[in-house]
C-alpha cells in the first residue's frame, strides 16, 4: 500500500520494502509480474548514520547564519554570557542541547559476540570449524527380534470394539463443565450446529462477529455438543438481529439462534449405541431366485401385455 503511494500524483521517492527470507520467493514472483527487478539494499552503517546527521546538522545551522535575523539572540547571548562569565560556545552547546531534547543525538554501534559481521553472501569456510560428527550414528545394536520374546497378548475386553447384542459402543462422551449462569451484561444463545458438523468455536466467532459487526471479545463462553451448541452474547441484542443470525450458515447449518430460557435443561440427549446391518433374512444360494421387488416371485399383470399404438410426431 505504502509502495503503491510513493509516485503517486506525480511524486518521486524510493520506496523501502522489508522482506523476511521465507518471502524471497513472493519477491520473485512480484519481479515476474511487474517485469521490474528489485534491488536489495544494503544498510548503512552506524558510522555513515551518524555522519548524515551531523551534516544535517551543520547545514541547519549554517542556513539560520544565512537567513538573518539573530540579533534579537544575539543580544540575550552576549548578557548571558557577561552576567554568567561562560564563553559563548559553552552557551551554544547549551543551546543545541535543548534543541536536541532527551533523544541522543548519535547511534552507538551495537555490541557483537564472537561473531562477526560479514558481507551478505558470504559464508565461512567449513573446514574452519573442524568435521561435524556424523547425525545419524546408531546409540545400540539390535539383534533380530523373535517371536518368543513377546508374552501371549492379553484378552482384549469385550466392551471395547462390542457388546453383547452385535452392537459398537460409542467412545465416551468429552465431559463438559456444568454451565452456570452467564456473566454480567450476557444472556445465553443455542445455535443448531455442533461436533457431527464439524463445527470449531473459531467458525462460529467469525460468523457472529462478521454479520454481526460484533466484536469477537464481547462472545463469552462457548460450549459445541453433538449437535448443538451454547454461547454467551451480550444481553438485550436487537430482535432483527437476532433474526438475520437465525439465517446464518456455519459449517453447512443454519444457526437458528435463539435465546436459552432460565432452567432449560442444556444436558445433550443419550443415544442408543449404533448397530450395524450387516444383512437381514436368510441368506440366498448361488443362482437362486430373489424374492421382493425384483425376483423372480412377482405376481403376473392383471390386464396382460397389450401392445402401443403407432405414435404421431
Amino acid at each position: 500500500h505504502r509502495i503503491g503511494r510513493t509516485g503517486r500524483a506525480g511524486r518521486t521517492g524510493d520506496a523501502i520494502l522489508f522482506a523476511t527470507p521465507r518471502e524471497k520467493g513472493m519477491l520473485r514472483a512480484i519481479e515476474r509480474a511487474t517485469r521490474q527487478p528489485i534491488e536489495e539494499m544494503q544498510l548503512p552503517s552506524v558510522d555513515a548514520v551518524n555522519d548524515t546527521r551531523i551534516t544535517k546538522f551543520m547545514s541547519r545551522i549554517s542556513d539560520a547564519l544565512d537567513a538573518g535575523g539573530t540579533e534579537f539572540y544575539r543580544d540575550l547571548l552576549q548578557r548571558l554570557e557577561g552576567e554568567k562569565n561562560v564563553p559563548a560556545i559553552d552557551i551554544a552547546a547549551a543551546l543545541a542541547k535543548l534543541l536536541q531534547g532527551d533523544a541522543p543525538f548519535l547511534l552507538t554501534p551495537p555490541v557483537r559476540g564472537a561473531r562477526e559481521e560479514r558481507a551478505p553472501h558470504q559464508r565461512n569456510d567449513r573446514n574452519d570449524r573442524g568435521e561435524r560428527p556424523a547425525r545419524f550414528e546408531p546409540r545400540f545394536e539390535r539383534g533380530p527380534r523373535r517371536e518368543d520374546d513377546r508374552g501371549p497378548r492379553p484378552p482384549r475386553p469385550e466392551g471395547d470394539f462390542g457388546n453383547s447384542d452385535g452392537g459398537f459402543e460409542r467412545a465416551p462422551r468429552r465431559d463438559i463443565a456444568p454451565r452456570g449462569a452467564p456473566e454480567a451484561g450476557m444472556e445465553t444463545f443455542r445455535i443448531e450446529v455442533g461436533h457431527v458438523h464439524g463445527v470449531k468455536p473459531g467458525n462460529i466467532v467469525g460468523a457472529i462477529a462478521n454479520e454481526a459487526g460484533l466484536e469477537s471479545r464481547f462472545i463469552g463462553r462457548i460450549d459445541i455438543h453433538d449437535d448443538f451448541s451454547v454461547l454467551d452474547l451480550p444481553a438485550e441484542m436487537p430482535s432483527d438481529l437476532l433474526s438475520h443470525l437465525k439465517k446464518v450458515w456455519v459449517s453447512g447449518q443454519q444457526l437458528q439462534m435463539r435465546k436459552v430460557e432460565p432452567g432449560e435443561d442444556l444436558t445433550p440427549s443419550a443415544r442408543p449405541p449404533f448397530k450395524p446391518k450387516f444383512g437381514q433374512g436368510k441368506p440366498r444360494g448361488p443362482g437362486g431366485p430373489r424374492s421382493g421387488p425384483g425376483g423372480n416371485d412377482r405376481p403376473p399383470r392383471r390386464d396382460g401385455f397389450k401392445p402401443r399404438g403407432p405414435r404421431n410426431f
